[in-house]
């Protein structure tokens, strides 16, 4: 996974790390290929998820950062849109 999706601040650590460990626990990508929610190529679903999830938990928010200057992930905002969950 990139570093840029990890958090800056602890709080955000936690919840990163909470989040990895429930995918791992729950097998999160497997079901996800089982919905056929899959990428022909570039960033996996599962990271675009997981960086939907942190944004939920930690209350921000793609726009922001873009307005911001603090997005710096491997994906634009049309593959963030489009993945539909």
């Amino acid at each position: 996974m990139p570093n840029s999706i990890l958090p800056q601040d602890q709080d955000g650590q936690e919840i990163f790390n909470a989040i990895s460990s429930f995918f791992c626990t729950f097998e999160i990508g497997k079901l996800l290929r089982k919905c056929n929610a899959q990428k022909e190529k570039g960033v996996p679903v599962l990271d675009i998820f997981k960086y939907k999830l942190c944004n939920v938990f930690s209350d921000r928010s793609m726009y922001m950062q873009q307005k911001a200057g603090s997005f710096r992930e491997a994906f634009s905002k049309n593959t963030f849109y489009s993945t539909g969950f």
